[in-house]
């Protein structure tokens, strides 16, 4: 085995020096497939989506935001153009689901917002539902406290 003090040294400093500086990086974890469904027709695979679209819309309008006693704030936000018709024998349905926390952090003047996101890519083609899954975390952010709001 090789050990040498001053590659010990030289790979202790490396280590020191890497975790002076915090890692900037928002973490996405690849698509997951999601399994195939497969429906009697397409309009059954089309109501499918119409259906999870619903959830969604409802999922939003009950997460209205919410304030705790600190005086954060959280809420779930949805992005979707709702199910699409791309020919009558394919339909999609493309929707961001975000769920942000803001935390006002009165002793810096500032307000932490943490974002995290589920990304649903899903095709109903000649009664076949299939699609991917994607989740993420954004970078905390920053900005200044205003006044009265938080």
């Amino acid at each position: 085995m090789f050990h040498s003090t001053g590659v010990l040294a030289a790979g202790f400093a490396a280590m020191a020096a890497f975790a002076a500086f915090p890692l900037a990086a928002s973490v996405s974890l690849p698509p997951l497939p999601l399994p195939e469904e497969i429906f009697a027709s397409q309009a059954a695979c089309v109501a499918r989506l119409e259906s999870l679209h619903a959830q969604d819309l409802a999922a939003r309008h009950e997460s209205a935001p919410v304030d705790s006693p600190e005086g954060a704030t959280r809420r779930q936000i949805l992005r979707s153009a709702g199910v699409e018709r791309i020919d009558a024998e394919t339909s999609r349905y493309q929707a961001h689901i975000g769920r942000e926390l803001r935390i006002p952090l009165p002793e810096i003047g500032q307000i932490r917002t943490i974002y995290s996101y589920e990304e649903r890519d899903l095709t109903c083609a000649a009664g076949r539902l299939s699609g991917s899954l994607r989740q993420g975390q954004m970078n905390d952010g920053f900005a200044p406290l205003e006044e009265g709001r938080p």
